[in-house]
């Protein structure tokens, strides 16, 4: 919209009234501020300040925009507060000055809706890379059988192999957690199942399928994901937990919360389960977020669980309730762990180590402690530092 079409001379003229001064300074100021791509500088070259000002506002080009309009509108306000000892306002003017101020607070808030509407749209429009393969089948009923059957990955734009032939199997019920240093594959691992990548090499099954032959809602539906960065939507406690599976009953939410130990400290909040927990939970401690994830994962239900160094960031009160909550959660279901806190795996039925050459170790806590290869400097180097 033009400039001159928001506000008039009129109103200028009755909201401010300022000297016609011929400072060199100011005048410089104003030109290049207001005239450069806006108004021909040649223009401005007889008016006194006022006048240049009233035509910044009236007279704009055609090709005049809203990002131009702004520039004017915030250049006006900084001048007159600049110049409130030399100018004379009367109550009644002062009072007109705020229409001026609600338009640049508008032009500010067009501009930066529409840069974030753009940024929305590109996401929006962007087409994604794993889609449902033309014959897949949905999968309702699972055992939690998980293989990994000599899987190979690398990334689209970049050769260098990430996983090469790697092979393991969990029997449904039983958990595996995935040791070793930072950059050898683990959370790769992970992402693989639920096909937030897919592999290059090999395949991975659930229950004898490859996850590639399943539609991708019903998989994830299968897989519950609690992860060390905890999302929390801003909403109340309520909502946050019960989009583990919508339409869930208000019991249910409940009975969710307390199987993740959270159902105390939320009932001993202000409101309750309508305690709202601002942008990304922000109002509430690292182990009250790590539990409200866990009881939307308990309210889901699914059979087959990954822990993504669920405890890393928390201190050790906290860990120690989140991780009694995540044995319950891990019972009786098919469990990856990744962990870099040994202390939570000690009881996994079997551990990998990764490096990068792939599994270098496999086997319980007590076998792998004997063996003293690199679990066993992983854990005592971890007991040595506390």
């Amino acid at each position: 919209m033009m400039l001159y079409k928001l506000i008039s001379p009129s109103m200028v003229k009755a909201t401010i009234q300022l000297p016609a001064s011929k400072s060199i300074s100011n005048r410089a100021l104003i030109i290049n501020a207001l005239g450069k791509g806006i108004y021909p500088p040649e223009n401005l070259s007889d008016c006194d300040d006022t006048q240049v000002m009233i035509k910044a506002l009236t007279e704009g080009k055609e090709t005049i925009d809203i990002m131009a309009a702004g520039t004017a509108m915030r250049f006006l306000t900084a001048y007159l507060s600049a110049t409130s000892g030399e100018r004379i306002i009367t109550g009644t003017a002062r009072m007109q000055q705020r229409p001026i101020q609600i338009l640049v607070e508008l032009t500010e808030m067009m501009q930066k809706g529409l840069s974030g509407f753009r940024r929305f749209l590109d996401v929006v429009e962007t087409e994604p890379e794993i889609v449902n393969a033309p014959d897949a089948e949905s999968i309702d009923e699972v055992n939690g059988h998980v293989s990994y059957e000599n899987v190979s990955f690398h990334y689209s734009d970049d050769d260098t192999p990430v996983l090469s032939n790697v092979t393991f199997d969990i029997p449904a019920g039983k958990s595996v957690a995935l040791v070793g240093p930072s950059g050898s594959g683990k959370t790769t691992i992970c992402s693989l199942l639920p096909r937030f990548y897919d592999v290059t090499g090999g395949r991975v099954t659930i229950d004898g399928k490859d996850v590639r032959d399943l539609t991708l809602e019903s998989l994830r539906n299968q897989i519950g994901l609690v992860q060390q960065d905890v999302y929390l939507f801003s909403g109340t406690i309520y909502e946050n937990i019960a989009y583990g599976r919508p339409g869930a009953s208000k019991e249910d939410v409940i009975n969710a919360a307390k199987r993740a130990g959270a159902h105390e400290f939320i009932m001993g909040l202000k409101d309750g389960y309508d305690t709202y927990v601002g942008e990304r939970g922000v109002k509430l401690s690292g182990g009250q977020k790590q539990r409200i994830s866990i009881a939307r994962v308990f309210l889901k239900n699914p059979p087959i669980i990954i822990l993504d160094e669920a405890t890393s960031a928390l201190d050790n009160e906290s860990e120690f309730a989140v991780a009694k909550s995540l044995g319950e959660l891990s019972e009786g279901r098919t469990t990856l762990t990744i962990a870099h806190r040994l202390s939570s795996i000690r009881n996994s039925d079997r551990i990998l180590v990764l490096t990068d050459d792939g599994i270098v170790e496999e086997g319980n806590h007590d076998q792998l402690m004997e063996q003293k290869g690199i679990y066993y400097q992983f854990y005592e180097t971890a007991n040595a530092l506390k």
